[in-house]
């Protein structure tokens, strides 16, 4: 709603009539983009720096996707997850591992993300799709780890309430 009042003739909403999962989500909103690069970031991220898109921009210069660093919100349990995640995709990533990165900070050049077949719609809940498209892209060129295109995810989760959660 937010985002659908905004008065700009490169902002666009594209509201799907029924929840159709991250993938499906995603390949509908690069499949309306007109742009050169489709940029994927959760709704509950936000970059860090204001240099954000020129980051990602800059490492597609020579690389078919840009991915980054996602942190966290504070210093709780989901944050600290966060935070070990992106240190470990880091790790992963320069000793070869392209599929090691976050759909929740991703840049793709939109010929590339077309060309793969964009995300498998098999993944309907959270997991993996990230490094599925990951992996299929790495096949095209050269997917960029780019530090500097951090992004910052708002959604505070605590460890007693994912285990309260999960033993229901």
């Amino acid at each position: 709603e937010r985002l659908a009042r905004i008065v700009d003739a490169r902002v666009r909403v594209i509201a799907l009539p029924e929840n159709v999962g991250r993938s499906a989500a995603r390949n509908a909103g690069a499949a309306a983009a007109s742009g050169t690069t489709v940029v994927f970031m959760d709704c509950d991220c936000i970059p860090t720096r204001n240099d954000f898109l020129a980051t990602h921009l800059h490492a597609l210069t020579d690389a078919v996707a840009s991915t980054g660093r996602v942190i966290g919100a504070d210093e709780g349990f989901w944050s600290r997850y966060q935070g070990d995640a992106s240190q470990r995709r880091k790790r992963q990533h320069a000793g070869g591992m392209a599929y090691s990165g976050s759909s929740q900070n991703l840049a793709v050049r939109t010929e590339a993300f077309r060309a793969i077949g964009g995300f498998d719609t098999g993944y309907r809940q959270y997991g993996f799709e990230d490094r599925d498209v990951l992996l299929r892209l790495a096949c095209v060129g050269r997917v960029a780890w780019t530090e500097e295109a951090t992004v910052r995810h708002r959604d505070v989760l605590r460890g007693r309430a994912i285990a309260a959660a999960s033993s229901k």
